[in-house]
């Protein structure tokens, strides 16, 4: 999740509300705030689990400023090492033995959209970090947010860029097997089908 993103979410936790206690909300107390953060923290793609830290650390820097509205944020740190089963496994975790209040996270697509359903079905609210296929938040749910480019976005401004190089003839698209990859491939080439490239 970009700083921005966070602090979005920050200033709409900081805007005026009722009371909230302990039996009012799931995941908030009258002085803590828990939050998931699920993301590959080992495995292949390890590396990306960057994010998931930054996610973490963008929460302790408001705990060091005093939290919201007298709440620190409680931060659960969940892997789910970029793995489907492991993805959908973790979100139950979170939502049914952690209660979180809200699920701040997920880096890779394919994971992210196993996990969907689970997240959905338990009411949580949902800021998909990095995750950027287009059918993590549509069709619309009230409680998902993405707060990066979707893949439908970054396809169609892949598309209108080859289109903008003069005399090109032809254009080639490479691309890996996965929904991550899909996401970004299937808008880059509907894009080129409506401004007439023909496919092969």
């Amino acid at each position: 999740m970009s700083t921005r993103a966070v602090a979005a979410l920050v200033a709409a936790l900081l805007l005026p509300v009722a009371p909230l206690h302990a039996e009012d909300t799931t995941g908030v107390t009258d002085t803590t705030i828990n939050i998931g953060i699920p993301g590959p923290l080992t495995g292949k793609m390890a590396s990306s689990g960057a994010a998931a830290y930054g996610d973490a650390a963008i929460y302790r820097y408001y705990n060091e400023q005093g939290g919201i509205n007298g709440r620190k944020f409680d931060i659960v740190l969940g892997d789910d090492a970029c793995n489907e089963a492991k993805s959908v496994a973790l979100a139950k975790k979170l939502i049914f033995e952690d209660k979180v209040f809200l699920i701040n996270g997920n880096i890779c697509s394919s994971p992210a959209l196993a996990a969907k359903p689970v997240i959905e079905e338990g009411g949580v609210p949902w800021v998909i970090s990095t995750a950027v296929n287009q059918g993590l938040s549509t069709p619309t749910v009230a409680t998902t947010f993405q707060a990066s480019q979707t893949s439908l976005d970054i396809g169609n401004a892949m598309g209108k860029f080859a289109l903008s190089k003069p005399c090109v003839k032809k254009i080639a698209i490479i691309e890996h097997t996965n929904e991550w990859s899909k996401g970004y491939r299937d808008p880059a080439v509907a894009y080129l089908k409506a401004h007439s490239v023909r496919h092969h």
